[in-house]
């Protein structure tokens, strides 16, 4: 019989979840009122204090799954902080890019080594929707991205990845875990599909609320989903 590392319950670290939610809130408020300075700070926190509340709630877990979302958070952290000044140079851009594909790759290896066998005729309907959709998203930009062109598919063809995986997993466990890592990997996508939408095709009413409204969900749904799930291989563990 194996003896789980002790970890604290998501729960007792209520406060910092409550501290996200609201700098989530105040920055969807900074940005209508284009209050940069606000707007940069709340952004900047947001990571910083999802990733305090994960490794808290993990406990002192040693779990090779604990170090990719812990190390996804600090790539979605530094992309936070580059993409932000994107509009002085494009090298920014490309920066934050790069770090969110770290981050994506990052949860691609999470949620991969949770993947367990699905019939293939699910697998295959669900490969098709989501390539569907990135192919016919990439065919929309693509006349627009410029010298992004292969960054950008590059980008699109890992969280793509990200996302079939969680939908993998959803399949092969319908756990509430799982459902929350599915639910988590589509608000990312849906906010990283406006965000490009927005920057290179057009301009998209309240496109900062509805980007970072959708980015602050999907890692907080992500990062609990992981928290339900270790708990529940500690138990299993026993």
């Amino acid at each position: 019989m194996s003896i789980p590392s002790r970890s604290a319950k998501p729960g007792n670290y209520a406060m910092l979840v409550l501290l996200y939610v609201l700098l989530l809130a105040a920055n969807q408020l900074f940005i209508i009122w284009n209050a940069e300075m606000g707007r940069f700070i709340s952004k900047c926190l947001l990571m910083p204090v999802l990733l305090c509340y994960f490794l808290l709630a993990a406990g002192n877990s040693t779990t090779r799954g604990k170090i990719f979302i812990a190390l996804a958070l600090l790539a979605s952290w530094a992309g936070d902080v580059l993409l932000f000044f994107e509009t002085i140079d494009n090298i920014y851009f490309m920066l934050g890019l790069a770090a969110f594909l770290l981050a994506h790759i990052f949860y691609c290896i999470y949620f991969g080594r949770l993947c367990k066998p699905i019939a293939a005729g699910r697998a295959a309907i669900v490969s098709l929707l989501v390539v569907f959709y990135g192919g016919t998203l990439l065919y929309i930009l693509s006349p627009y991205l410029g010298d992004l062109k292969w960054p950008v598919r590059v980008y699109a063809l890992v969280i793509s990845l990200m996302l079939l995986l969680s939908l993998f997993v959803h399949i092969a466990k319908r756990s509430r875990a799982s459902m929350l890592l599915a639910s988590g990997a589509f608000f990312f996508v849906i906010s990283d599909s406006l965000l490009a939408i927005n920057k290179f095709y057009i301009s998209l009413p309240f496109a900062g609320v509805a980007v970072m409204s959708t980015y602050g969900i999907a890692q907080l749904m992500i990062v609990s989903g992981v928290l339900i799930e270790q708990k529940q291989s500690a138990q299993q563990s026993i």
